[in-house]
């Protein structure tokens, strides 16, 4: 009975050492992502895109998608590069554009959200939090779509589904609906604006 017990402590210890240095590994890895997509859009310049996608239109797709999901999941506001691909390829594809690349960005925060709120032990925390706010309907699609239309909200609230872990299902639909929204509205305006 002895050695039962010392071999159940032996392997309770090693799974709690396994799971500190997955914790870390983990925010080691979210943290080191960040740096360096952080350094690389650093020396990026607006006119160096147009340029770019003006010397391949045939790519204008790709290098759209791309700049804005890295912009997106760095927490540098799109709009600048959504108003730039919208005048270079137009509305449509402007806003399929963002509408994609920002669905994928708010994706990886959600997926970041769900990480740090592992390593954070968030569902046993999350009862504890003041003003209530562990008893948010964050998992009710009204909630989602109106979270989305506050100024800063949709990545905030990316992050804070991931920790809640909001059925994907609900978050992802939610989440195209008011991209796909956002994007057209920025997208055809400053198009139809630039263009009087």
């Amino acid at each position: 009975m002895h050695d039962s017990i010392v071999s159940k402590l032996t392997g309770l210890k090693r799974e709690q050492k396994s799971s500190l240095w997955d914790k870390f590994a983990k925010g080691s890895l979210i943290a080191l992502f960040y740096v360096i997509v952080i350094v690389v859009l650093s020396k990026f310049d607006l006119s160096e895109l147009e340029a770019v996608i003006k010397q391949n239109p045939d790519l204008a797709f790709i290098i759209g998608l791309l700049v804005i999901f890295l912009t997106g999941v760095t927490l540098i506001p799109t709009i600048p590069f959504t108003i730039v691909i919208s005048v270079i390829t137009g509305p449509f594809l402007a806003t399929l554009i963002t509408t994609l690349a920002t669905t994928l960005t708010a994706l990886v925060h959600y997926q970041i959200g769900k990480q740090i709120g592992d390593v954070l032990n968030f569902e046993r925390k999350k009862a504890r939090l003041p003003f209530k706010l562990g008893q948010l309907p964050v998992n009710s699609p009204l909630f989602l779509l109106i979270g989305r239309a506050i100024p800063g909200g949709p990545t905030g609230l990316s992050f804070v589904c991931g920790a809640y872990s909001v059925p994907y299902f609900v978050y992802l639909w939610t989440t195209v609906i008011t991209n796909l929204l956002g994007s057209a509205l920025i997208a055809y305006g400053c198009y139809n604006l630039i263009r009087l």
